[in-house]
C-alpha cells in the first residue's frame, strides 16, 4: 500500500511541475523528493576550480587556460636565407644588426658603444622566442672566435619584464683581454649576482653551451668539441617564470670597446634537435607541370649548379607540345617570362602550363560593291 502511495505522489508532483512550467509559475516552493546519500557522494567525487568575475568575465578551471600558452622551445639550425618568424629581434639601441646567411645567424655590435648585459638592463640585440615556464635543455654551437676584451656571446633567458625591473639570466662566454670566461649571471629587480665565472681554454674557433633547467637549479655546461661538457651549476633562491628564451652578442670597455659578431651554428632544443643539421640542399630544382609541357632554362648564372643566399637566378620557360606558359610557382610566383628571383636555400621553381582554348572561327565571304 506504501508503495502505491509513493508512486501516486511521486506522478502528482511530476503532473503539478509540468501544469506550473506551462503556465510560467514559479516553482520555488515546490516539494523536491531528496536523492539517495549515494547519489550525493557519487557528485562529491567531481571536483574542479572555477572563479566568475562579473564585468571583465574571466573563468579559470583546473584543466584550461583562457590565455594562449606559449610553445615549446623550438629547435633551429639556420638554415635558411631568412630569419624563422618564431624569432623576434630586439635591438634596443638600434644599432645591432641580425643576419642570416642560411647555415648561420649573425648578430652584431658595432665599435664604441657600450651594449652590457648587466644592472641596467638588457642592451644588447638579440633573437628571442615565446617559451612556456617548464624545465628545459638546450645546446647552442658558436663558431666565432673572440679576441678582445669585453666580447660577449651567449644565450639569454628572459622573465616577465615590467617597466622599470627587468629579470634575466644570462649564460654565455666573454673575453678578458687574455683568456676566455665561461659566465652566468642572474639579475633580478635591476639587482646582478654572479653566479659562474670560469677561466677556460678553448680550443679552435667553435664553442659549445648547454643549459639545462631543472625547477630552480640551472646548470651551464660547456665544451669545444661537442663530445667532453665540463659543468658548473647554481641555485636560484627565489622562483623565476621563463617567458623567452635566446641569442645576444654584447660588448663593453672603458677606454675602447670592441665590435663583435657572434656566428651561431645552431640553437637545439636537446628533445626536439634537428637530426639532418643543415638538410636543404644549396641546389636550384626546376620542375614542370603538367610533366612534359615544357622545359625550363637557366639563363644567369648558366651552368652553375650550386648557389648562396640572395644569388641572383633568372630562369626561362619554354613549351614544347603547344601548351600557353601560365606563371612560375614554388620560390617565385610570377608570370614574367623570363624571371629573375633571388636565391633561398633549398628553392623549388616550377613552370606551370595550360591548354589554349580552342577557336570556332566562322569564315564569312568578302563582297564588295563596285
Amino acid at each position: 500500500m506504501r508503495t502505491i502511495l509513493r508512486l501516486l505522489a511521486s506522478r502528482f508532483v511530476v503532473v503539478v511541475v509540468a501544469l506550473m512550467m506551462v503556465l510560467g509559475l514559479p516553482m520555488a516552493s515546490l516539494p523536491v523528493q531528496a536523492a539517495d546519500a549515494s547519489d550525493y557522494r557519487a557528485a562529491s567525487s567531481f571536483s574542479r576550480s572555477h572563479e566568475y568575475r562579473l564585468g571583465a568575465v574571466s573563468e579559470q578551471t583546473e584543466a584550461t587556460s583562457l590565455g594562449t600558452a606559449a610553445a615549446s622551445i623550438q629547435s633551429d639550425d639556420f638554415n635558411s636565407c631568412t630569419l624563422d618568424p618564431r624569432w623576434e629581434f630586439i635591438n634596443p639601441l638600434n644599432d645591432g644588426t641580425v643576419t642570416t646567411n642560411g647555415t648561420q645567424v649573425l648578430l652584431s655590435v658595432p665599435e664604441g658603444i657600450s651594449h652590457n648585459v648587466f644592472d641596467a638592463g638588457i642592451p644588447a640585440p638579440r633573437i628571442m622566442q615565446m617559451v612556456s615556464d617548464t624545465d628545459f635543455e638546450i645546446v647552442v654551437k658558436f663558431e666565432s672566435e673572440m679576441a678582445h676584451r669585453f666580447q660577449v656571446q651567449g644565450i639569454i633567458i628572459e622573465q616577465d619584464i615590467e617597466p622599470g625591473a627587468e629579470d634575466f639570466i644570462r649564460f654565455d662566454y666573454y673575453h678578458d683581454g687574455t683568456n676566455y670566461h665561461v659566465f652566468a649571471l642572474s639579475v633580478r629587480n635591476g639587482v646582478p649576482l654572479s653566479q659562474i665565472d670560469v677561466i677556460v681554454t678553448p680550443s679552435g674557433t667553435d664553442s659549445y653551451l648547454k643549459i639545462q633547467r631543472a625547477g630552480n637549479v640551472w646548470t651551464e655546461s660547456y665544451s669545444f668539441d661537442n663530445v667532453h661538457y665540463t659543468s658548473r651549476n647554481f641555485t636560484l633562491t627565489t622562483p623565476f617564470t621563463v617567458t623567452k628564451v635566446g641569442l645576444f652578442a654584447a660588448n663593453h670597455g672603458s677606454a675602447t670597446i670592441p665590435a663583435h659578431t657572434a656566428v651561431i651554428d645552431y640553437f637545439f632544443n636537446t628533445a626536439a634537435p634537428i637530426v639532418k643539421e643543415d638538410g636543404k640542399p644549396t641546389t636550384l630544382t626546376t620542375k614542370v607541370d603538367p610533366p612534359g609541357a615544357g622545359t625550363v632554362t637557366l639563363i644567369d648564372p648558366a651552368g652553375q649548379t650550386n648557389f648562396a643566399c640572395g644569388d641572383q637566378i633568372t630562369l626561362s620557360a619554354a613549351s614544347t607540345n603547344g601548351l600557353l606558359f601560365n606563371g612560375w610557382s614554388g620560390a617565385t610566383t610570377s608570370t614574367a617570362n623570363p624571371v629573375t628571383f633571388a636565391y633561398e636555400m633549398g628553392a623549388v621553381v616550377t613552370a606551370n602550363f595550360v591548354q589554349t582554348q580552342n577557336q570556332n572561327l566562322l569564315y564569312l565571304p568578302l563582297i564588295t560593291k563596285n
